[in-house]
């Protein structure tokens, strides 16, 4: 299941159902639709609206990890895991189209700012879903951000795309169809298996146009290969992130607050 709803105000259930867009895709023959199960899926639903989340989708666990490399799949971070639910929140547009290429000053602490924001609110959606599905008997749990060796226990784009919630772009971030690059993915693995799952999109979002591999002044973005959806040197990335901001290489938690190609990208802003 993937769904996006428009912008509503004050949102009643009934409302946000009546508005949503529900993408079926895959299916789990062993369930059959039943009011429970779509009683919990309104109330996730509810609360997700509620925390400003427009777009969300859950993630097959057994169609995820056969593609996850090893050791990186959701069960490999909840062995009774069945799905993964995603959730996006966008960043401020205007901010990240003012990101300065000297990575100082007001416009650059601003995006920060944001980004940090933004977490904050993916953070505690997450914990309220744990809870919420902990209440029905579901072990879940967030999927922690951070990383080692720039890999995180579970990789969050790539739970997105196969949520339906965007692709894989060339400047290596999602791209959402309405968002473009300028989001931030939260998500929870649980034992909770849906009514239904969603499946990575078929359109085209990320086109031809280069204009992030272009505007990298590090040079950590190529144009990908044939077999490719993007070709990035992300020890490069850092590299150049850590010189400009005059601090030390540290490879464990990577924080790289650069906006540069997600300003570049026109996409969800044109």
């Amino acid at each position: 299941m993937k769904i996006h709803m428009p912008l509503l105000s004050s949102p009643g259930i009934d409302h946000v159902l009546s508005e949503t867009r529900y993408h079926k895709s895959y299916f789990f023959p062993e369930y059959t639709i039943c009011g429970e199960r779509m009683q919990h899926e309104n109330r996730i639903t509810a609360l997700l609206v509620s925390e400003g989340v427009r777009e969300f989708g859950f993630v097959d666990q057994s169609r995820y990890d056969k593609i996850a490399p090893l050791g990186y799949g959701l069960q490999d971070l909840l062995p009774s895991a069945r799905s993964a639910l995603v959730y996006i929140k966008p960043l401020s547009v205007s901010v990240v189209t003012h990101f300065p290429e000297t990575y100082s000053g007001p416009e650059y602490h601003a995006y920060v700012r944001e980004k940090r924001k933004i977490n904050t609110q993916l953070r505690r959606i997450g914990e309220q879903l744990v809870d919420i599905f902990c209440d029905w008997g579901f072990n879940t749990q967030v999927i922690p951000k951070g990383s080692h060796n720039y890999r995180g226990a579970v990789s969050l784009k790539h739970c997105a795309v196969y949520a339906g919630l965007g692709v894989l772009g060339k400047n290596s971030l999602l791209i959402n169809p309405h968002y473009g690059p300028c989001l931030r993915i939260g998500a929870v693995i649980t034992e909770y298996l849906p009514t239904e799952c969603g499946a990575p999109l078929k359109e085209h979002v990320c086109n031809f146009c280069h204009r992030c591999i272009t505007a990298c002044p590090s040079g950590a973005l190529h144009i990908p290969r044939e077999s490719e959806q993007y070709h990035i040197s992300v020890e490069t990335c850092h590299a150049w992130y850590c010189i400009m901001r005059g601090i030390s290489y540290q490879v464990k938690d990577a924080d790289v607050n650069c906006g540069l190609c997600m300003k570049a990208c026109p996409v969800g802003k044109e």
